[in-house]
């Protein structure tokens, strides 16, 4: 079922923000992508907005795609706004936004705008089954390697002056496989494979959801 956005709750946060109000509380990364996860499974949007998502039933794929898949959404509309905040070389930040050292984009601190850009595209929202990524995580194999990968992860880390991290074997395995499907699509539909870009929505916990 397709939820319609809710225009005049929008408005309103708007006109607030330009009446100079009470400015509310930044989300977090995470925050804004539970949010956006939830918009793509809920199919919210529709044909006059910015977004519109479209499930297709796994009964529609070959039999081998259902024990893995929970769910597959054409996102046939999506628009992202991309806000430039400052420049990066040596010491870029990590996934989280830790660390790295950002040089400003000008030295006048009373300048408090961005530049941005919107663009506009189509996508592809695919699940994982939970008991398919607990099955693989379960694998002693699996495990081993995720430890090596998190070794020398965190061997670079310090070298940058980050402290440790925990490496997901979940996020490994989501993180892949969005870049096999990009280079897959990228022969079949004829996009250069610059032009495509992943989105992971994932937990930080060894259980899937």
């Amino acid at each position: 079922m397709r939820h319609a956005l809710n225009q005049e709750e929008l408005q309103k946060a708007a006109q607030r923000k330009l009446d100079g109000g009470e400015e509310e509380k930044d989300a977090t990364e995470e925050e804004y992508r539970k949010s956006e996860y939830a918009a793509i499974r809920a199919e919210r949007g529709g044909e006059g907005t910015d977004l519109l998502v479209e499930a297709v039933p796994i009964e529609d794929f070959a039999s081998w795609v259902s024990p893995f898949f929970e769910r597959v959404c054409l996102v046939r509309k999506l628009r992202e706004t991309r806000a430039h905040a400052g420049f990066s070389r040596l010491l870029p930040p990590g996934a989280e936004g830790e660390g790295g050292n950002i040089q400003p984009l000008t030295r006048n601190r009373a300048i408090r705008w961005l530049p941005a850009l919107i663009v506009r595209g189509e996508g592809v929202f695919i699940e994982f089954r939970e008991r398919a990524i607990t099955k693989w995580l379960d694998d002693t194999a699996i495990r081993a390697r995720i430890c090596e990968l998190e070794t020398l992860f965190n061997q670079a880390r310090l070298q940058r002056g980050l402290p440790h991290s925990h490496v997901s074997a979940k996020f490994v395995l989501i993180h892949t496989f969005a870049h096999l499907l990009i280079r897959q699509l990228s022969f079949d539909c004829g996009y250069g494979s610059a032009s495509l870009r992943e989105r992971i929505y994932c937990d930080h916990e060894e259980h899937a959801e």
